[in-house]
């Protein structure tokens, strides 16, 4: 009978295992595509010199308190919902809530992100989980303080993926 568990379990973990690399596969054919404007604040290239971590700001991680909808105090991490107008660049922010608002999904995109702080000069800071990734180095075409666009594959379970990032002229 343990033996049976064990090729049970083990035909599990296989199963496991090929249906999230699928997932990430098929992340270039059956995802949503997002545009954002960005500010790279950072850039770090290891010695090895292969792949270059790079660390930008969104335009939409700073939400005014004029879009700001949640009336009391968060805790750090706490879980929000970010409504964005879908247009060329995502960088318009139309609300922000606790639940998963309904919306019309050709004009409306919604964003789960994590709350950080409210800023003494009037905006909240929310952090979405793809303010930093990785490219090969040949793209150090970029350095900090560029304005870039970027373009974000978003798979059916969150997972995502940067197709491209373009600089946008000032």
């Amino acid at each position: 009978m343990r033996r049976i568990y064990f090729y049970f379990l083990l035909t599990l973990q296989i199963a496991v295992i090929v249906i999230v690399t699928i997932q990430f596969e098929r992340i270039d054919h059956r995802s949503e595509s997002l545009f954002l404007k960005a500010r790279i604040d950072y850039v770090y290239l290891p010695e090895e010199k292969r792949e270059a971590e790079f660390f930008v700001e969104y335009s939409i991680n700073q939400i005014p308190d004029e879009t700001w909808s949640i009336e009391k105090e968060l805790p750090y991490n706490k879980l929000v919902y970010v409504t964005v107008e879908r247009d060329e660049l995502l960088q318009k922010v139309t609300e922000v809530s606790l639940k998963k608002p309904k919306i019309n999904k050709e004009e409306n995109i919604v964003l789960i992100g994590k709350y950080q702080y409210e800023h003494p000069d009037g905006y909240h800071v929310v952090r979405y989980g793809y303010e930093s990734f990785a490219m090969p180095s040949k793209s150090l075409m970029y350095t900090e303080g560029d304005l870039v666009r970027i373009h974000l594959l978003r798979g059916k379970w969150g997972q995502f993926k940067v197709d491209t990032v373009e600089k946008i002229n000032q």
